[in-house]
């Protein structure tokens, strides 16, 4: 059994996984989800997960009562036995035990076993976990839940240098028309089921951030922008990404063209794109009315998409999309309006491992125009 701990935004991680493993999970609860999946599985697919920071090992359920020490206390041993290097850090959520006790008895019996770090409750950072794990140490999660205790061995841990340089470094990065985040886009890829095999549309292509996640997973990318200048930007980040060694290449196609007069390529497998979300605000509407009417004034370009997406795509293929919510002022304080969009029941359905879940939100502090993530299957 594997525990996959969810990232900042935990519905739209679930999703991603789900959609990725073609399963619902067993459980789910604290930002953490168990799937019966086989490790080796997982392995060859964790690099390409956008949301998950880190996944572990099921080694142990135990029941939950006195004496848990104990059982754990085992459990780690035999784990850390054959290990060569006995280096390890532990978080504890929910478990009750004398921590300094629990050590101290941890290398009583196992001989150069070291705990590196403080015990806390916190969870560790992912920062932290991939500190540990380079260094050959091992990090374990005792966690307890519905009467249980789950001991969890991370596996593997999200590279933080590497989502730091794709979003930062890129050479062309506008800050002002709010910029997709990289990990959003490899979720959305992801969500669309395009394999190296298929090829992506991204209509609104932008300054290239979903094309330069379909390269790095080795997908082919169309893409297409009415604004002449986002295209020869979207080519710059693209070579960029050749240059700093991230890819051997990357399969593009990038010219400038609008929505409108968009002639359907029977080549593509599924579309990835963000829509132009509204000017620029940086404090939240006055009213509910307000958002409203910003949503009125945008609304027909979401229209377009779903009538060129339904020419575009066969049955079963998949249309990734952002839609705008809008932060307003209320009596009570800050609302979000997220505005009803209007998609055909004849034309498209919710895949069916997602009805389950609600609004698929990618919302952060401080934001005045948040992102729904919208997945909509081809009839």
């Amino acid at each position: 059994m594997i525990a996959f701990f969810l990232g900042s935004h935990p519905e739209l991680s679930l999703a991603e996984l789900r959609l990725v493993f073609n399963k619902k999970e067993l459980k789910r609860w604290l930002g953490i989800a168990l799937f019966d999946i086989e490790k080796e599985e997982v392995s060859k697919q964790f690099f390409a997960l956008g949301g998950t920071p880190r996944y572990g090992t099921v080694i142990a359920e135990l029941d939950d009562k006195n004496g848990i020490e104990s059982e754990l206390l085992e459990q780690l041993k035999a784990s850390l036995l054959s290990e060569k290097r006995k280096e390890y850090i532990l978080s504890l959520f929910g478990v009750h035990v004398n921590k300094r006790q629990f050590h101290h008895d941890l290398k009583l019996q196992l001989s150069g076993v070291k705990y590196d770090g403080k015990f806390e409750e916190a969870q560790h950072s992912p920062a932290v976990s991939a500190h540990v794990l380079k260094r050959g140490g091992h990090e374990f999660s005792a966690i307890a839940h519905d009467k249980k205790v789950y001991l969890i061995k991370t596996e593997q841990v999200q590279d933080a240098q590497f989502w730091s340089i794709v979003d930062a470094e890129r050479p062309s990065r506008d800050m002002k028309i709010g910029m997709l985040p990289a990990k959003l886009a490899r979720m959305m890829i992801n969500l669309s089921g395009v394999t190296v095999e298929g090829k992506i549309w991204d209509p609104f292509v932008g300054q290239a951030t979903i094309a330069m996640q379909g390269a790095i997973l080795g997908i082919p990318v169309l893409g297409t922008d009415k604004a002449r200048d986002s295209i020869e930007k979207a080519k710059q980040n693209m070579s960029w990404l050749v240059k700093k060694g991230l890819v051997s290449q990357a399969k593009h196609w990038l010219y400038p063209e609008s929505i409108e007069k968009a002639k359907p390529d029977y080549d593509i497998t599924g579309i990835v794109t963000e829509p132009f979300l509204g000017k620029p605000h940086f404090k939240p509407f006055s009213s509910e009315f307000l958002a409203k009417k910003e949503w009125q004034i945008i609304n027909r370009l979401y229209g377009t998409l779903l009538q060129i997406a339904s020419r575009s795509l066969r049955k079963g293929q998949r249309l990734v999309f952002v839609k705008p919510v809008f932060a307003f002022l209320a009596n009570n304080g800050g609302r979000w309006y997220n505005p009803p969009l209007s998609a055909s029941s004849e034309a498209w359905k919710v895949p069916e491992l997602l009805k389950d879940l609600g609004s698929l939100l990618w919302v952060q502090r401080d934001n005045v125009v948040g992102r729904e993530i919208i997945i909509l299957e081809k009839r």
